[in-house]
């Protein structure tokens, strides 16, 4: 509680404000950020809930001992470091889902070239074509057609991959938008952007290194030709699973919180709320709390 020391403030009036999650014992409502005032006959300090009108006495807790802060210190590296932790797996997935589908459509592209060049090559045997070389990278620059690769390339494979990958993204974006509670959401697209620049920047370097290996098999050419362009778009695709954890994680953990909790128990999760702005979940004004039963 942050206050004021006044003994001779007036009745009613605000000496301090809540600021630290506290429940009301009648309807659980949370009184974080409610004004503190002093009761006139015994003067003590009371804070009234908005919700059901009940007044709750504030109590003046200990500040805590050497070894309690020191175990709070400690807590807090250990969730700096988880953060700074889930930072690598959250760049790998951005990284390695565009890698790997754009490689799984170049092998399916590779397997069609080993048809079109071994046909070629029988042609040229049984003097329908005349050649002087049927190696793959004379026939890939002078004989094939690479205008319209898509429809070798693109096979349900891909959906495969693709759909666990927005499942992903879309999870990682959940939690770094709870991870995150101290950032509005513009802000929260701001850091899913500077994820995606970076993971942009080395898939595109990897695309440069396929684009000049030279198309002496099959693999290498099909490569060179699909996997940039499937590259980009899918983690152009990815950005739309990644954006939308980022900015519906709150308002879907919000939900769950009032769907699954309690309002006693998710008064303890008012953060979730003040977080956006937002009031947390209250009970029903006339509600009265009853004892646990074992």
């Amino acid at each position: 509680m942050n206050d004021r020391h006044d003994s001779d403030s007036k009745p009613g009036e605000i000496l301090s404000i809540i600021a630290t999650d506290r429940l009301c014992r009648r309807c659980g409502y949370n009184l974080v950020g409610q004004g503190v005032s002093r009761e006139p006959h015994y003067g003590l300090l009371v804070a009234r809930c908005p919700e059901c009108g009940q007044v709750a006495d504030v109590l003046e807790y200990p500040t805590l001992g050497r070894w309690a802060a020191r175990c709070t210190t400690l807590l807090i590296a250990f969730w700096f470091i988880a953060l700074v932790g889930m930072l690598f797996p959250t760049g790998a997935a951005t990284i390695a889902f565009p890698l790997a589908i754009a490689e799984g459509s170049a092998r399916s592209y590779e397997r069609f070239l080993e048809v079109e060049h071994t046909q070629f090559e029988q042609r040229v045997t049984a003097g329908e074509i005349t050649a002087a070389d049927t190696q793959f990278r004379t026939w890939w620059t002078t004989h094939h057609d690479r205008r319209m690769p898509w429809q070798h390339a693109i096979d349900w494979q891909i959906g495969v991959v693709l759909f666990p990958a927005s499942l992903v993204l879309f999870a990682l974006g959940w939690f770094w938008s709870i991870a995150l509670l101290g950032l509005r959401r513009r802000w929260l697209l701001l850091f899913g952007l500077i994820v995606l620049a970076f993971a942009a920047v080395i898939v595109g370097v990897e695309c440069v290194d396929w684009l000049d290996d030279p198309p002496t098999r099959a693999w290498r050419a099909a490569r060179s030709a699909i996997a940039p362009p499937v590259a980009g778009i899918v983690l152009a695709y990815l950005s739309l699973p990644l954006a939308a954890g980022l900015l519906f994680g709150r308002p879907l953990t919000r939900t769950l919180v009032r769907g699954l909790l309690p309002v006693r128990l998710s008064g303890a999760l008012a953060f979730l709320w003040l977080a956006d702005g937002r009031r947390p979940p209250a009970g029903r004004a006339g509600a009265v709390a009853t004892p646990d039963r074992d």
